[in-house]
């Protein structure tokens, strides 16, 4: 996604430093359009090893193969008055694919639909306990059947059919 307006790439770069310095296990994966200027003063400014981050595209026939590359899906939306009334494809992309979400807390759709089906976590980025929340992280994300779970709340409460029972729902209220 867009490391420069949609999405905060210094919280997860943080975010990922300080994981990286309980676990040096890990790898982030960053799906972006190309490595740009920005986002490698990003990467540089939090000194992360060029070993532990991987910046590619990918198109949407092999965005699915990607996604299965990783363990939990993580991003931080810039908070303003667009993102409350928006819901990110990526969330749909993730849970699709059987992967559980760590964000901000973008809207209260997002919080609820994370928190609620416990198919996630939802953060604030700020004041981290980070060796809690990694462990929180890694619980969820090797958690039984969490693919299943995510999978099937997508499918129950992100499908066409889903979207078209409540706004049939909201236009016989209305006539």
């Amino acid at each position: 996604g867009s490391t420069e307006y949609a999405y905060n790439i210094d919280k997860i770069l943080m975010l990922f430093s300080s994981f990286l310095k309980i676990d040096n296990n890990l790898q982030l994966l960053i799906f972006n359009k190309n490595l740009n200027n920005i986002l490698v003063e990003r990467i540089k400014k939090f000194n992360l090893p060029n070993n532990k981050i991987i910046v590619n595209f990918y198109d949407k026939e092999n965005l699915n193969i990607a996604i299965n590359k990783i363990d939990v899906g993580l991003f931080f939306a810039n908070e303003n008055y667009s993102i409350k009334a928006s819901f990110p494809t990526k969330i749909a992309e993730l849970l699709l694919s059987g992967k559980p979400i760590l964000c901000n807390n973008i809207n209260n759709d997002v919080k609820n639909l994370i928190s609620k089906n416990k198919i996630g976590l939802i953060h604030n980025f700020n004041n981290l306990n980070y060796y809690d929340l990694l462990k929180k992280v890694k619980d969820i994300a090797y958690k039984k059947n969490i693919s299943n779970k995510c999978r099937s709340i997508a499918m129950k409460k992100l499908s066409l059919n889903y979207g078209l029972s409540i706004y049939n729902k909201i236009y016989k209220e209305i006539i």
